[in-house]
């Protein structure tokens, strides 16, 4: 069996194999919500039970807003009036990084929030106040983002001084840490090459990028200039790319193009080249 405690409230639970190294046991989360419950091992008689793991379980109710205090630190979360489509027991923890398939693609500064149920969608949602380090001091490179099977998925870098926090809308629950993002975005091509004489008089500007965390923070963070002039330009998020196309032939001869990028944590590249237009004179 495998008892359970918390507050004035116990109770036992059959324990079921899965393997020959696995059980599992349900726990009625009414007896233990709102209480810090302690689960033991049922040894017997002859020996003391052992302690194998707290629960932390709130039940969340749709008829008042609620603030819980997850760690010391001064992590926390707030559950708005109606925050989901009916109550649920809300449950967290702390979560090795050695329980990811993906892999970590900057440094993370906490620990990795594990918050549950995961397959229970939100109505108005809950705000998540993730507390950050006091040893930190580029606050503006830091950001929340979650795991997924193959990369990390950017969730909000907004910044909450008085708290010490970067706050996060939630729509559902998952896993969360906060990781420190000082590489800048890649220029990877742009065209037309460098170099190159094109008869076009009125060529694509374009450049392809990509970067791996943070990313692009939208249009406003995507430029592209000619001839040192600033010329309104289409951004494609899902492309990766920016393009430019003249409205008017551009006069023949040597052209200068640049790009600017800048990721959602401050980061920044620039890439200027220059090209010719028309054919070359004899």
């Amino acid at each position: 069996f495998l008892r359970y405690r918390a507050g004035r409230k116990s109770g036992r639970s059959r324990l079921l194999p899965l393997s020959p190294t696995r059980f599992e046991a349900t726990i009625p989360l009414d007896s233990v919500a709102d209480k810090t419950g302690l689960i033991f091992t049922d040894v017997g008689r002859k020996k003391a039970a052992r302690p194998l793991d707290t629960l932390r379980v709130f039940k969340v109710n749709l008829s008042q807003n609620r603030l819980l205090h997850l760690f010391q630190d001064g992590t926390e979360i707030k559950f708005r009036k109606n925050a989901a489509f009916q109550p649920l027991f809300f449950h967290y923890s702390k979560e090795p990084f050695s329980t990811l398939s993906a892999r970590l693609p900057g440094d993370s500064i906490t620990y990795l929030l594990h918050l549950e149920p995961q397959d229970v969608p939100l109505n108005r949602g809950a705000i998540l106040n993730f507390h950050i380090p006091q040893a930190e001091t580029n606050l503006s490179k830091l950001a929340v983002y979650s795991p997924g099977r193959s990369r990390w998925s950017f969730q909000s870098n907004y910044l909450d001084p008085a708290l010490r926090a970067i706050k996060v809308p939630l729509r559902s629950f998952g896993r969360f840490t906060i990781l420190r993002d000082t590489i800048p975005p890649e220029i990877t091509l742009v065209l037309p090459r460098p170099g190159r004489r094109v008869r076009t008089p009125r060529p694509l500007i374009r450049a392809y990028f990509k970067d791996n965390l943070s990313g692009i923070g939208g249009e406003e963070s995507v430029k592209i200039f000619l001839d040192g002039s600033f010329r309104i330009s289409e951004y494609d998020p899902e492309m990766k790319r920016v393009t430019f196309e003249p409205d008017r032939p551009l006069r023949p001869g040597k052209h200068i193009a640049e790009v600017r990028l800048a990721d959602r944590c401050g980061n920044t590249s620039r890439r200027l080249w220059y090209f010719f237009v028309g054919r070359k004179k004899k």
